[in-house]
């Protein structure tokens, strides 16, 4: 008889802070659901990790007086002591600064572009550096002549660079789609309904590369753009697998359950799918 398995993933957390009660609060719900689980019998994985690269990284290292690398291994020391003083029954840890995990991401890339999915052009627009997100003039608050983030109350930047762009627009319906035939796929129901309406305004293409700095996976045969944070740090849940082919991604891919925070979600709930799709 087969063993069933459940796969469960917190996000993977920024090394521009140290551990901190939200952190801790999604670590340990995600550690009831595995421990819960184990106790049923099941055949279970539990990752955790950091994501380490982008540009508030950079920025963190940078005020610091460290480099990038330095300061992500001295936070991820941090956060692997936090869990291990709270007894979180993680069963791996990924870094996104790993060779392991790097191979992963650029493979995806290549399946992208193979797709016919990535094209190169121009990006130009309001950037908020902590979401790692780019705004339209409408989502954000307007104070004199500054723009502020929706989500950090923050001034945001107004940034133009070449960039690679993702044809996100073109699984707009596939999307939609999927979300009828898996009415469970976002909950709590009020997040859901909130996604929903966010794909039904519309999908745009997504800027997937950034030339402005150099702290990120390097794009597959063009090593002056470096990967966007999220494209690379979605790709943790397959590349902690080893990514397609390897035994633990036959085995527990894909995920059950996905925990991640309310600020997250699009990145989640649309990004993530559109790019597995």
């Amino acid at each position: 008889m087969t063993v069933p398995t459940y796969y469960i993933t917190t996000p993977i957390y920024y090394v521009n802070d140290v551990p901190h009660l939200g952190t801790a609060f999604c670590t340990l719900a995600a550690d009831a659901f595995a421990r819960y689980h184990r106790a049923r019998g099941r055949d279970v994985r539990f990752l955790t990790g950091t994501d380490e690269h982008g540009l508030k990284i950079q920025r963190a290292a940078e005020a610091a007086g460290k480099t990038p690398k330095q300061h992500a291994d001295e936070v991820v020391a941090r956060f692997r002591e936090a869990w291990r003083r709270l007894d979180i029954t993680n069963d791996d840890f990924i870094r996104t600064t790993e060779p392991r995990h790097e191979k992963v991401a650029q493979d995806l890339w290549r399946r992208i572009a193979d797709a016919g999915d990535i094209y190169l052009g121009g990006y130009e627009g309001w950037y908020c550096v902590r979401c790692e997100a780019y705004y339209t003039e409408e989502q954000l608050r307007r104070e004199d002549d500054a723009r502020w983030c929706p989500i950090h109350d923050a001034p945001v930047d107004w940034v133009e660079e070449p960039s690679y762009f993702f044809r996100m627009s073109k699984y707009q319906d596939a999307l939609l789609d999927h979300f009828d035939r898996h009415p469970d796929f976002v909950q709590p129901e009020q997040y859901r309904n909130e996604i929903l309406s966010f794909i039904r305004g519309g999908l745009r293409d997504l800027s997937i590369s950034r030339t402005s700095f150099d702290w990120g996976i390097p794009v597959p045969d063009d090593p002056a753009h470096v990967m966007y944070v999220w494209l690379d740090a979605l790709t943790n849940y397959i590349s902690a697998l080893g990514g397609p082919g390897a035994d633990l991604y036959a085995r527990y891919w894909p995920a059950d359950c996905h925990l991640i925070g309310k600020d997250i979600l699009r990145f989640h709930a649309v990004y993530w799918p559109c790019f597995l799709l």
